[in-house]
């Protein structure tokens, strides 16, 4: 029975926030989505584009850049992928202000150093490598060798 009084309770709150919002003026509510770039379209980036993950909480991967656009002209990518060359008006046109970041050690910095000419402000680094940018700039590294070795002390 408390459980029942309970539910009538929840849904009339819920119910009242609704009447609320119709009246002033709210008829649909807002989730609020972030865009997102992502760059390096190679094997790591193609499995991060078609990751799902991402549109559950918010995020929306717009477009993707990568030095050889050609090679993933016979995929069936659900985005855009756009030389490196058209990044910083493709950035500053959309006011893109996170990146994702699937490149190869070698550029990641040099690319890192682009995407913040561009006003990237953070980005997910998935390049082995500790990115140097400047104070206002996030990056949050995500090194897989490492992540499977912090899960070997847990094996026997």
């Amino acid at each position: 029975m408390s459980l029942v009084i309970y539910l009538i309770g929840f849904a009339f709150i819920i119910g009242g926030i609704a009447w609320a919002l119709v009246v002033s003026g709210v008829s649909t509510l807002h989730i609020m989505i972030v865009t997102v770039i992502l760059i390096g379209i190679g094997h790591l980036g193609s499995a991060l584009v078609r990751y799902r993950g991402f549109e559950k909480e918010g995020f929306e991967i717009i477009a993707g850049f990568d030095q050889d656009v050609e090679r993933f002209r016979k995929t069936a990518l659900l985005l855009p992928v756009l030389p490196m060359t058209a990044l910083r008006d493709f950035v500053r046109e959309r006011q893109v202000k996170l990146a994702i970041l699937a490149v190869p050690v070698t550029v990641a910095q040099e690319v890192t150093n682009e995407l913040v000419d561009c006003g990237i402000q953070a980005i997910l680094n998935f390049a082995p490598t500790i990115l140097q940018v400047p104070d206002g700039v996030v990056v949050n590294n995500v090194d897989l060798a490492i992540e499977l070795e912090n899960l070997s002390y847990f094996i026997r």
